[in-house]
């Protein structure tokens, strides 16, 4: 089995849904603890203007929505993997048949990532630095019924923005045609060239350049 990232942001052209009642910071907290919520009052949210309503569009922040038919989808191929929470779509050329959007929140989580090869590293806040990322995984600690759901950063139970998917279930909402969710690759452990272990064993980072590929590329 191989592992992707799935995510609504990343492509060019999309359909950006920049208005969002709920602040990026509150709905990170929330969503991050892979429960379902007791109490949602529907929220309408505001795209701009588009000529394809996708699927899962692009967001001013990380927490994705699904469309009616993704819901569905989703509901069908990975059940119990999310609960979907209602809004109103607004817009520009908007009409009754694509109002009807959901938030997602992911229910599942795995422990997989490979912490000793995985790095991310933030500019500091004057603007000095270069922004460094990559995420290499475990895939012998993932459960062999884990299709999709957040990856955990192993401290406490939390979870990270990032959620990765099994490759069949990827290739299922490809194949269906769904406009809007992103793919892109995630190192896995054995890969050959994958990032060598960057954390020394009694603390401090191992001062590496960026690895040369298999570089994620959406699709």
């Amino acid at each position: 089995m191989r592992y992707f990232e799935i995510s609504s942001s990343g492509g060019t052209k999309r359909w950006f849904i920049g208005d969002v009642p709920w602040s990026a910071k509150k709905a990170s907290w929330e969503f991050i603890k892979c429960k379902r919520i007791a109490k949602w009052s529907p929220q309408i949210v505001r795209g701009n203007k588009t000529r394809v309503f996708e699927d899962m569009p692009d967001t001013v922040c990380t927490t994705p929505l699904a469309s009616e038919a993704l819901k569905q989808f989703l509901e069908r191929e990975a059940p119990d993997t999310a609960q979907f929470l209602p809004v109103r779509m607004e817009g520009p050329n908007v009409d009754e048949a694509h109002r009807s959007y959901w938030v997602i929140n992911w229910l599942k989580s795995v422990d997989c990532l490979d912490k000793a090869r995985s790095l991310n590293e933030y500019p500091p806040e004057d603007g000095g630095g270069v922004f460094k990322e990559w995420t290499v995984i475990d895939p012998s600690r993932i459960p062999a019924d884990f299709v999709v759901g957040r990856l955990n950063m192993g401290l406490g139970g939390d979870t990270m923005s990032r959620v990765l998917i099994r490759d069949d279930l990827m290739h299922r909402i490809i194949k269906a045609k769904f406009k809007g969710p992103q793919f892109t690759a995630v190192w896995h452990s054995k890969d050959r060239g994958a990032p060598a272990a960057l954390w020394k064993p009694g603390g401090g980072r191992v001062e590496r350049d960026a690895p040369d590929g298999p570089w994620p590329g959406y699709r």
